[in-house]
């Protein structure tokens, strides 16, 4: 029996969807890399409707880990994400160590004890400092205006990384995302 042509979309979108599982984030007890997408504040820790009640980080929690009020106002409570395959990303909260500041779009290394879900989110310790020169995540592509003058087939192209970066990202909705 041959699948009507109305059905294969959805019969791919179900197989796409069963291997994206499979690359559901890093290993367990493993490090991995990961980008800062934003430093918390205690206002994030507040019960609204963002990170807090949407995937359960509150000040109970954090105190199990380890983390106080203090910390948080020190700004050792962060929201990071890597790839873990290239139609994927995947997220943590993570606890910074004392003294370590970070900024939104640096890389650091993450000891992940805690899988994220969608209902929660892990609770991860990082581990060392911040890589210098090494992103979270950055632009895949750039936009070429011209395009139809220069007789290209595309209004866009793909940016080069450099040599040393090459290989530590997937390219995820046109970012480069830094790899798990």
């Amino acid at each position: 029996m041959a699948l009507k042509p109305v059905l294969l979309p959805p019969v791919i979108t179900g197989l796409c969807a069963l291997a994206a599982g499979c690359a559901s984030g890093p290993r367990l007890g493993g490090d991995a890399w990961v980008g800062v997408d934003r430093v918390l504040a205690a206002r994030d820790l507040s019960g609204h409707q963002g990170y807090s009640a949407r995937l359960n980080l509150d000040a109970a929690r954090l105190r199990a880990a380890g983390v106080d009020d203090a910390a948080v106002a020190a700004g050792r409570v962060a929201l990071v994400s890597c790839s873990p395959s290239v139609d994927a990303t995947w997220s943590s909260f993570a606890i910074l160590p004392p003294g370590l500041a970070v900024q939104r779009g640096q890389a650091v290394r993450l000891r992940v004890l805690e899988d994220s879900g969608n209902e929660r989110l892990g609770l991860n310790a990082v581990v060392g400092g911040v890589e210098p020169g090494l992103p979270g995540s950055r632009l895949a592509h750039r936009a070429i205006p011209d395009w139809r003058e220069r007789g290209l087939s595309n209004n866009f192209e793909r940016i080069t990384l450099p040599p040393e970066q090459a290989g530590r990202y997937r390219i995820v909705q046109g970012s480069y995302v830094i790899s798990c």
